[in-house]
């Protein structure tokens, strides 16, 4: 924690994290701002989607790939 919170300090930008140990402890770095979640968000519900049973074995089809293709291609966390 202590190498991650040193590397958040030299950031030019503004810097949030928390992470929650295997004992269940919440460590967290500027915990009180605020941040936009949506590309995180979108890569977990992608992930997920692609690990359901009747996805992760077989290629995508042309209308998954439309869908989810521009959900990760062209982020835009301001709308």
């Amino acid at each position: 924690m202590e190498a991650a919170r040193n590397y958040a300090k030299g950031r030019a930008s503004g810097v949030s994290f928390a992470v929650v140990d295997l004992q269940g402890q919440l460590y967290k770095f500027n915990g009180g701002r605020s941040a936009y979640m949506a590309s995180t968000f979108k890569a977990m519900m992608l992930a997920t989607y692609l690990r359901r049973n009747s996805v992760e074995d077989r290629d995508l089809t042309g209308t998954e790939n439309a869908l989810l293709g521009p959900m990760i291609r062209a982020s835009n966390n301001e709308t």
